[in-house]
């Protein structure tokens, strides 16, 4: 039975009309990388690319995760300590602000 579901499915593939052209599509991913009329604002190809690969890179929930994760506990430790407590482990609240920056860096967000 599943054999027939699969079987339908590519022949259903194989029927789907495609609607938008080869120049519509070209149009549309050119906005989505500039917006509004990118198309005739003299973008080539390759900034288009490299603009989407920044949004690709931009939103890898991984690192966004990981970043948020040691804002937060940094956040929490910072309101814990007292200012005797702050200045003793400044060394460590510094690594975890470069750990948070790394995270950022890794998706495009470092400018």
């Amino acid at each position: 039975m599943e054999e027939l579901f699969k079987d339908t499915f590519k022949q259903l593939d194989k029927l789907t009309i495609r609607t938008m052209t080869q120049n519509q599509f070209i149009e549309d991913v050119f906005e989505i990388a500039f917006g509004d009329n990118a198309i005739n604002r003299d973008f080539s190809f390759e900034e288009v690319v490299e603009r989407l690969q920044q949004f690709s890179d931009g939103s890898n929930p991984i690192l966004i995760e990981d970043a948020w994760n040691e804002a937060e506990e940094l956040n929490t430790s910072l309101r814990e300590l007292n200012d005797g407590d702050l200045l003793d482990c400044r060394a460590s609240l510094i690594d975890r602000t470069v750990t948070i920056m790394k995270s950022l860096e890794e998706i495009g967000t470092d400018e």
